[in-house]
């Protein structure tokens, strides 16, 4: 018996070829230069970094709400009322220079692209010196003592805050922890183009 129904026939539909080169940000070593936000837009100017500056050698959130919790070394910081970031930098400056501990968030980026830090709630930060070295595997629990060395009481987009300044510690591993003031929920991609988080300066 012959099939009475027509064999379907193949729909062809054109599609325009569409050539976009993205910017992808650069982070300086031993951050890895890569990330997925590229083409970044903004809507005005940050006020950017000073050279040289130095950039973590680690991020690591850690959570109040579940001590024993483990997050690991990370691309992005969350700073928010249960979870602080600790960040650990390799000072390689020669002695006699001034280290400034700097954050940045620049100003708010074409709502067309997907930006590279959210903030869920405004507040400040609280920034304190870690007692002791730590490494990735630290948690809530682990981490030890701080000692505070400033704050910032509301965190604007479009700044950069001087949190502490003092001599250079040449050839020292040297870690912050950030906590939440105000109710703060920021998470962010630490970049340098443009610049957003925490770094260190050297005058």
């Amino acid at each position: 018996m012959n099939n009475c129904f027509p064999r379907p026939q193949p729909t062809q539909i054109a599609i325009s070829n569409i050539i976009s080169t993205p910017v992808t940000p650069t982070v300086p070593s031993p951050v890895p230069p890569t990330g997925p936000f590229p083409d970044l837009p903004l809507l005005n100017q940050p006020r950017g970094l000073t050279p040289p500056f130095i950039a973590p050698y680690q991020i690591v959130p850690i959570d109040s709400s579940d001590p024993n919790l483990v997050i690991g070394n990370q691309y992005t910081a969350q700073i928010s009322p249960t979870r602080s970031t600790l960040f650990v930098f390799n000072v390689d400056y020669d002695r006699g220079k001034t280290c400034n501990l700097v954050f940045a968030l620049p100003p708010p980026f074409d709502p067309k692209h997907v930006a590279p830090y959210t903030v869920s709630s405004p507040g400040g930060i609280a920034v304190s010196r870690l007692d002791r070295p730590m490494d990735e595997r630290v948690s809530a629990s682990s981490v030890g003592g701080s000692t505070s060395v400033g704050s910032v009481p509301q965190v604007m987009p479009g700044n950069k805050y001087v949190i502490q300044s003092g001599p250079c510690e040449y050839g020292q591993l040297v870690g912050y922890r950030v906590d939440s003031t105000s109710g703060l929920d920021l998470q962010y991609f630490q970049m340098t183009s443009p610049a957003l988080g925490l770094f260190m300066e050297a005058v």
